[in-house]
């Protein structure tokens, strides 16, 4: 080797080689986070929105029925000849007829809300997945290069 060569900086290569380290935890924590996350939408959209939506199809059912009972019952309990005034228990049948249009409508997105959801999650998880490898692997590797670029650069400085 020359003695001649202009070793000056490698305090910045270390520098560089310790960001590029604190980069590839960084992106690969964060990957898995995006990753997860899209999991997750994807089990919420085609799972869990479509079983609360049948529970509450189910609530509105038998509320609605139980409201419906109330109103029958008020208005067969009044004298011949006299109206009943049922306003508050009608209310409670229409909101609950109301609710349960809701709830079905909701169900009824729920599976082609999953299905776009599931192809965006497709169309990302490829971009991810190269961000988990490029942290796990790429990344750690050049780490590893760099490093053994400036153990020799360090040798050349210090004989």
């Amino acid at each position: 080797m020359s003695r001649s060569s202009d070793v000056r900086d490698i305090d910045a290569l270390e520098r560089l080689r310790a960001a590029l380290d604190e980069l590839s935890h960084r992106l690969g924590a964060d990957g898995e986070t995006l990753r997860a996350s899209v999991r997750h939408a994807q089990s919420y959209f085609a799972e869990d929105a479509p079983r609360y939506w049948r529970d509450q199809v189910r609530i509105a059912e038998r509320e609605l029925t139980q409201a419906d009972q109330r109103l029958r019952n008020k208005r067969s309990a009044a004298r011949p000849g006299d109206a009943a005034p049922a306003t508050e228990e009608q209310k409670q049948v229409n909101r609950w007829r109301a609710r349960l249009r809701l709830a079905n409508d909701k169900l009824r997105a729920c599976r082609p809300a999953a299905v776009r959801i599931d192809q965006a999650a497709d169309k990302c998880m490829g971009p991810i997945i190269q961000l988990i490898e490029l942290a796990g692997t790429s990344l750690p590797a050049s780490v590893s290069e760099l490093t053994q670029i400036l153990d020799q650069l360090g040798k050349y400085r210090d004989p």
